[in-house]
């Protein structure tokens, strides 16, 4: 009987790695960076930790409910499934997307320790007026924050004419994620100090807070501070 031909046999290698580098099937001129080499790795049978269990969790119920609400947009456009997921793939991410936090502004308030004798309570309460608008303005137009307006006792909602616990609770209760209270203090007519604080409402602790200083007690030195004032708090402020 013939003996095998074992010298044609080949002895076992090592397991296969795949690769795919499709930039060598291109010219020159359109030419990818090379991609890196695809390795097929076998899981291990560890079990999963806590954290890797939650985003799994996280994972497939966003998934579920974005499926969810394609089906929805698919029957009433009288849409096939698919068609629906088409359109979802387009459309729903943007409308999933995260809003921005809810923020509660409390009104700013004047302490005047000047000693000046005229009376400038109708010109200052005008001051404060303007300077909450430019506030609120400056803010609603960054798309920053999304401010809420809280339900406040007379005579408004200021952390001199109410307390800064009454304050939280109103924010909380108007559904803002940060409140925001401010003073103004008028040391001369040519000095002015500026103070903002921002406050998490949850947790009750401040988290940002900001002194200025600027000249001149009149409408457009007050003005230019609100629109300076209020852009240090878009820029700098936490948002999350």
């Amino acid at each position: 009987m013939p003996r095998p031909n074992t010298a044609s046999r080949s002895k076992p290698g090592p397991p296969h790695r795949y690769s795919a580098d499709p930039s060598s099937q291109m010219t020159s001129r359109h030419r990818l960076p090379p991609m890196p080499a695809i390795s097929m790795v076998c899981p291990t049978s560890r079990s999963l930790s806590e954290r890797e269990v939650q985003v799994f969790s996280s994972r497939v119920l966003s998934r579920n409910k974005r499926n969810g609400a394609c089906r929805a947009i698919a029957r009433q456009a009288g849409l096939s499934a698919i068609g629906g997921l088409f359109l979802c793939s387009i459309a729903l991410p943007a409308a999933m997307a995260e809003s921005p936090p809810s923020l509660a502004l409390s009104g700013f308030f004047l302490l005047d320790t000047s000693g000046e004798q005229r009376d400038q309570t109708a010109e200052h309460n005008a001051r404060l007026a303007r300077f909450d608008g430019i506030m609120r303005d400056e803010l609603s137009k960054s798309g920053k924050f999304a401010l809420v307006n809280m339900n406040c006792p007379q005579p408004g909602c200021t952390a001199q004419s109410v307390k800064l616990d009454q304050l939280l609770e109103s924010a909380k209760a108007a559904g803002a994620r940060f409140l925001v209270i401010g003073a103004v203090e008028k040391m001369s007519t040519l000095v002015l100090w500026a103070r903002l604080e921002v406050y998490d409402v949850a947790s009750r602790q401040m988290v940002f807070n900001r002194l200025f200083t600027f000249r001149g007690d009149n409408d457009e030195a007050w003005q230019r501070a609100a629109h300076y004032i209020a852009n240090e708090l878009i820029k700098n402020a936490p948002a999350n």
